[in-house]
């Protein structure tokens, strides 16, 4: 572990230098060159070079390890930078210089040579495709819906994506939490743990007749400009994933059945409907908790939520084999807002989601009260001592 640094302005002018030259060799050679090798080991050294760098205000400790992808890159700094001045460091061209010869491994897979992905340039249509300053900043601007940047963020760590810098470079997508999700319900496939097949195809075509069209539905331009026409007439920062979701054109429905690059190769596996004893937790959490921090964003608590309910025993049968996705917070925070939907007492359509089962009808009518909040509290509690979920009831 170490704490993390920044270059020096001596340190930053010779990882530029470095990073130059290695670009211009592995243009030439493969990434198994020694050449290649001696320069990524002279990048990767800048990085401990006690004269060439200095410390970070609040900087957390960090290890050089390999990321699954570029959204655990983005989820792992935004945890080791939490403490830091964000309007200091985002775009502290010395700190995300220092990042990169310290994750320079991680990075450079010898294919991808452009400067600008190493090297972190303030001008935006440059700074937006940087490895590891940009999956940092979707995360840090985008606290409530980490879970959702998978959509943008599912590629490699030396691999960038069209359908991430079509997303990072129009604002008013990605800094709207709701257009996050409601990206992330589009065009993200859960099973394959990848974008959908042609979620970014941003080329125009042209038929047979000569007309020049874009693929329907995709996020440029058509999401996009559906997204602006919306802002005219409503105040899209104020609606929900659902309610953005039934403003735009029916063409986004193409998705539903369109999967991801190569899940065609994967078996469907497909997460499992709700049973009673999962929702009566929900609900219980539901009753006992304040519905603003339930129903608007999704946070602690539904990761909290959960936790617990993936603890429980042998719930969907000793064979079962859960996705990633499975039971997770947002999933948690979506049933919540099916309980809203529910619930005479909630009148604002923003926290509700009206795609609610008959069980969990079923299961909020029976505890829908104060009076039979006493029985939930009861089932629940027994259902805790059984799978050791330690609730605080």
């Amino acid at each position: 572990m170490i704490k993390i640094k920044r270059f020096n302005k001596t340190g930053n002018e010779d990882f530029e230098i470095k990073i130059e030259q290695l670009c211009d060799i592995a243009k030439k050679n493969k990434l198994e060159n020694p050449k290649v090798q001696k320069l990524l080991k002279q990048v990767q050294e800048l990085s401990k070079n006690v004269t060439k760098i200095e410390s970070l205000e609040n900087g957390g400790e960090i290890e050089n390890k390999n990321f699954k992808d570029r959204h655990e890159l983005g989820v792992y700094l935004f945890n080791k930078l939490s403490k830091c001045d964000f309007f200091k460091i985002s775009n502290d061209v010395n700190l995300w210089n220092w990042l990169t010869a310290f994750y320079i491994q991680n990075v450079f897979s010898g294919r991808a040579t452009e400067i600008v992905r190493f090297i972190y340039k303030r001008r935006f249509f440059q700074g937006k495709r940087h490895l590891i300053r940009t999956p940092w900043i979707l995360v840090a601007t985008n606290p409530t819906q980490i879970e959702s940047l998978k959509f943008c963020l599912s590629t490699p760590t030396h691999q960038g994506s069209n359908m991430c810098e079509q997303f990072i470079s129009r604002m008013d997508l990605w800094k709207n939490p709701s257009v996050v999700q409601l990206c992330y319900d589009l065009y993200f496939d859960p099973v394959a743990g990848k974008q959908r097949k042609g979620a970014d195809n941003h080329r125009k075509q042209i038929t047979d007749d000569g007309k020049v069209f874009n693929q329907k539905g995709v996020l440029y331009p058509r999401l996009y400009k559906d997204i602006l026409i919306l802002s005219k007439n409503k105040d899209v920062w104020d609606l929900s994933p659902s309610e953005i979701n039934s403003e735009i054109k029916n063409e986004f429905d193409i998705w539903k059945n369109i999967d991801a690059r190569s899940s065609d190769k994967i078996k469907k596996n497909k997460n499992p409907p709700w049973t009673r004893n999962e929702l009566s937790i929900c609900l219980w959490f539901y009753h006992k908790e304040e519905k603003d921090e339930l129903l608007n964003d999704v946070g602690d608590i539904h990761k909290d939520i959960s936790s617990k309910i993936k603890m429980l025993k042998n719930e969907h049968g000793e064979n079962f084999t859960p996705n990633d996705n499975f039971r997770n917070a947002t999933g948690v925070w979506r049933k919540l807002r099916n309980f809203a939907a529910l619930d005479k007492g909630i009148s604002n359509e923003k926290f509700q989601d009206e795609h609610y089962s008959n069980l969990d009808q079923e299961v909020f009518r029976r505890y829908e009260d104060k009076v039979n909040f006493n029985d939930l509290t009861t089932v629940v509690k027994v259902i805790s001592e059984r799978n050791n979920l330690n609730l605080k009831i």
